[in-house]
């Protein structure tokens, strides 16, 4: 009976693996196509790069390429460091009358809001900055976004770290937040990197804040990009393909470099005691 399920399990999980490696193959099959070998029904063709140098020649998707790199991994990095700090403070410290369990509340709350809901008080608020298309509109949007999602991940992350550590760095002489950089933060080292993969890939895949807080190559991020390759009467498809192609790269690099933590950061917190 177990050496059953252990083949249901291992068939089950090699469709699935089948059926999300499939569209990525396809799309990059489909980069290396010439057009009318796009459009035809054999699945012969003749091996081509022009679509990726059509891509950095005529458009402006290197830049596109790097305003994404710099607006992710900016937005990333400071949500990521105000949300340990503030995860941090929930874990180990105790509010006045529970608040503390109110706010978590509330911006678990945060997270249900509809984003198309949030796009008009951003813009609202980044033009009365006069901040409109430019790097730092999307990286202010960003973070707030998703620093509940990086404290509600990284709080319970925090929350296996024995107090009896916290209270022994503290007799040391320790301030908090000390005790915070030399003794929590190396602790949940891979909580904090599977944090960062998941708060990266929201910023990376972001669309719609950044078609509306944009409006110029300047600033405009690959996702925009690419929809500027879908016209009124044409589409671009081996563009198309070979721009979702690259776009998949960064994050595919990020998430083998930080693999080891990542797989650590999700089972980290699985047992507790």
């Amino acid at each position: 009976m177990i050496e059953f399920q252990k083949k249901t399990g291992t068939i089950l999980l090699a469709i699935c693996t089948i059926f999300v490696i499939f569209p990525i193959l396809w799309i990059i099959i489909t980069s290396f196509k010439y057009f009318r070998d796009i459009m035809s029904e054999s699945l012969l063709f003749t091996p081509t790069f022009i679509n990726y140098i059509r891509l950095f020649r005529e458009g402006d998707f290197l830049k596109f390429l790097l305003n994404s790199v710099v607006v992710s991994t900016s937005a990333t990095f400071i949500t990521v460091s105000i949300a340990a700090l503030a995860s941090y403070t929930f874990s180990k410290f105790k509010f006045f009358g529970g608040l503390d369990k109110y706010i978590l509340g509330w911006l678990l709350f945060v997270r249900m809001i509809i984003p198309i809901s949030l796009a008009i008080p951003f813009f609202v608020i980044m033009k009365a900055l006069n901040i409109l298309d430019n790097y730092l509109a999307l990286i202010l949007a960003y973070t707030a976004i998703n620093i509940p999602f990086g404290m509600w991940m990284l709080k319970d992350f925090f929350d296996t770290v024995p107090e009896e550590l916290i209270d022994a760095a503290r007799i040391d002489g320790c301030s908090d937040f000390k005790a915070f950089m030399k003794i929590a933060l190396p602790l949940i080292a891979p909580g904090l990197a599977a944090t960062a993969i998941f708060i990266f890939i929201l910023n990376w895949n972001e669309f719609l804040l950044a078609l509306i807080l944009t409006s110029s190559p300047k600033s405009m991020t690959i996702p925009v990009g690419m929809a500027r390759l879908s016209q009124q009467y044409f589409i671009k498809w081996g563009e198309m393909s070979a721009a979702a192609a690259i776009f998949v790269i960064p994050v595919l690099i990020f998430a083998l470099l930080a693999q080891k933590h990542l797989v650590r950061g999700l089972t980290f917190g699985a047992l507790k005691g």
